[in-house]
């Protein structure tokens, strides 16, 4: 589920991020690029947090799909994207002062 992060004052837009958000607006005037945005469903707990609006239109910037693909094949490393983070066990050498 995904919730509402930015309010539009002026278009009463729901937006996922700033970046979404800040992509509909130029200047100080609310406009719909061609591409950019996506719609998807989800809920709003930003004008009350007790009664949240549910199954509102969130416009999402298209980089956040992609970014999500991205890490969720990271940690396949058969198809190249990626590999599986690991932490160094080995312990580091002391310092002589």
């Amino acid at each position: 589920m995904r919730f509402c992060r930015c309010h539009c004052r002026a278009c009463g837009a729901h937006f996922t991020s700033l970046a979404a958000f800040d992509s509909h607006r130029q200047g100080f005037a609310c406009v719909w690029p061609e591409s950019g945005l996506t719609n998807v469903e989800g809920d709003c707990l930003i004008s009350d947090p007790t009664a949240p609006l549910r199954r509102v239109t969130l416009h999402e910037h298209v980089d956040a799909e992609r970014a999500r693909e991205a890490f969720s094949t990271a940690g396949e490393g058969v198809s190249g994207t990626g590999s599986p983070q690991t932490a160094r066990t080995e312990r580091k050498p002391e310092v002589v002062a």
